[in-house]
C-alpha cells in the first residue's frame, strides 16, 4: 500500500434520500454506508480538512433521485455543514460539469478520499477519472453500498457480489481500497489505535463462476 501524503479531501457522493427506496432500487450492500460517511465527515472536519458534497440530479421524473422528488435531498446523517462545497452533477460522474477539478486544484489537493453512493456507478467513475487526473485515490469501502444489478436474463447480480467485484477491478488500477479505520489511521495520528484489529480489504467471495 502506498503512504498517503499530501492534502486531503474528502468527496461524498449522491448520499440522498432517494436511495432508501430498496423498492426501486432493490436489495443492497452495507447497511452501515451511512453511518461510516459520517465518520469521515466529522474526522475531516475535526482536522480542518474540506468535505465535498455531490448531489446527483436525474432527469428521469419516475426516479427517487429526480429534483422535484423528497429523495433529491441529502440524507440527514450526511448532510453538508455551512460552508461546505455542494455540487450538482447530471450523470454518475462527479467531474462532469461540475466543477470539481478546479474545487480540489484550488485548495492544493493531492489525495482525494470517495465514498458514497453507489459503489459501481457514480463512486467507480469519480474514482477512475480521479486517478487518470493525477490525484491519488482511496475508496472508504465500508463508506459505499451497492445495490443489485439486473441482468438481461435471469436473476440479479447480489449487491454484495457487485460490490466486491467493482472494488476489486478498483484496487487492480486506480485506488487503494480501504476501510474507514484504516483510512483514518493513515492519515492522522489521533486515530492509529484503530488500525490495531482491522484488518486490510478483501473480497469476501473468493471466486465467481460464470455460466
Amino acid at each position: 500500500m502506498r503512504p498517503l501524503t499530501g492534502i486531503p479531501v474528502l468527496v461524498t457522493i449522491e448520499a440522498q434520500q432517494g436511495y432508501d427506496h430498496e423498492s426501486y432500487w432493490g436489495s443492497r450492500s452495507n447497511p452501515r454506508a451511512e453511518y461510516n460517511i459520517a465518520r469521515l465527515q466529522t474526522a475531516f472536519r475535526l482536522a480542518g480538512q474540506h468535505v465535498v458534497h455531490v448531489q446527483y440530479e436525474t432527469p428521469d421524473r419516475e426516479s427517487p433521485l429526480f429534483r422535484l422528488a423528497p429523495g433529491f435531498a441529502f440524507k440527514q446523517e450526511v448532510a453538508p455543514r455551512a460552508g461546505e462545497v455542494v455540487l450538482n452533477a447530471r450523470v454518475h460522474n462527479a467531474f462532469i460539469g461540475t466543477g470539481l477539478d478546479g474545487v480540489l486544484r484550488q485548495v492544493g489537493a493531492s489525495l482525494v478520499v470517495v465514498a458514497g453512493f453507489t459503489t459501481c456507478l457514480a463512486v467507480s467513475t469519480t474514482v477512475r477519472m480521479a486517478s487518470d487526473m493525477g490525484f491519488q485515490v482511496v475508496a472508504a469501502e465500508d463508506a459505499m453500498c451497492q445495490f443489485d444489478l439486473p441482468t438481461p436474463a435471469g436473476p440479479p447480480v447480489p449487491a454484495l457480489l457487485a460490490h466486491d467485484v467493482e472494488l476489486c477491478a478498483l484496487q487492480a488500477e486506480s485506488a487503494e481500497v480501504m476501510p474507514v479505520d484504516l483510512v483514518l489511521a493513515s492519515l492522522w495520528p489521533r486515530y492509529r489505535a484503530l488500525a490495531e484489529h482491522t484488518p486490510r480489504w478483501a473480497p469476501r467471495i473468493s471466486a465467481v463462476r460464470y455460466r
